[in-house]
């Protein structure tokens, strides 16, 4: 169907015709949500409202998570910057903290990897 409305070069008729095709789908659609309204499907009606439900929590789960790992991974940064930065000044640690700032609080980035990292076991 696709391929021989492709070739006609009438655009207007072509758009009529996807319309149409459009709107035979959402008969479609509405017959299928018709049908879940019946007893027999109340259950699974039950329990696709469940799991609208807990994808809604499950958002906003994530959305504070981030938000907690964006958080955690500032101060952390900040404050090993404030370490590195007095350790280089001192000579008693020169080399002690470079090879742990460098992979994990060089960056913002980095320093928020690091705390998802911890938060989740594999500190």
């Amino acid at each position: 169907f696709f391929l021989i409305t492709f070739g006609q070069e009438d655009s207007e008729g072509m758009l009529g015709k996807f319309t149409i095709v459009r709107l035979f789908r959402l008969l479609r659609i509405t017959r299928i949500v018709r049908l879940l309204r019946m007893n027999i499907f109340k259950e699974l009606t039950l329990m696709i409202h469940g799991i609208i439900g807990g994808l809604r929590t499950l958002f906003w789960a994530f959305i504070f998570l981030g938000c907690l790992v964006f958080i955690l991974g500032v101060v952390i940064r900040q404050i090993s910057q404030d370490e590195h930065e007095a350790c280089m000044m001192s000579s008693a640690c020169k080399g002690k903290m470079d090879e742990y700032y460098e992979p994990l609080f060089s960056s913002l980035l980095r320093s928020m990897l690091t705390v998802f990292r911890c938060l989740v076991g594999d500190c």
